[in-house]
């Protein structure tokens, strides 16, 4: 894939992620868990969209960017429900709009990176097409074993 600390997404998603990170500590105590979870899924999306950069494979950064696409969603779920309960102050809603805008990214990306995967399975079956019926053919023929012969007594 190449490095991801090049990407638009990859620089949203950490940004996003420092962002929390001061929200979060201005929460009360009470709500440690809503932080806590809230911090590990905003710190997961720009993980995962590194480690899926870095393994190589457009379908390892396929699985990657949708667990990143996950943490994204989970993130803006639990904004909203922090907000539903009051805790987000009118300065804090953009980061609802920022989780937004990370999960409308992944999903583009996602759609490009599985869009070149179908892309190139069609390629690679096309140029395998007649040697695999060929092969095929090799290996019925392989497989008809002669029948013994019955000789009369």
């Amino acid at each position: 894939m190449g490095d991801y600390r090049n990407l638009a997404l990859y620089e949203l998603a950490t940004a996003f992620a420092d962002r929390v990170a001061s929200f979060v500590r201005r929460l009360p105590a009470k709500l440690s868990d809503n932080a806590d979870q809230l911090q590990r899924a905003a710190d997961s999306v720009p993980r995962a969209i590194a480690e899926g950069c870095g393994l190589g494979s457009d379908p390892q950064l396929l699985r990657f960017l949708r667990i990143a696409l996950g943490s994204a969603n989970e993130c803006e779920n639990e904004l909203h429900l922090l907000n539903r309960r009051g805790h987000l102050r009118d300065d804090d809603l953009d980061l609802i709009e920022t989780a937004r805008r990370l999960c409308a990214m992944l999903a583009s990306f996602i759609s490009r990176v599985d869009s070149d995967i179908t892309r190139q399975q069609r390629r690679g079956r096309k140029r395998r097409g007649p040697q695999r019926a060929s092969r095929e053919r090799s290996a019925d023929a392989e497989s008809v074993q002669p029948q013994p012969s019955v000789q009369p007594p």
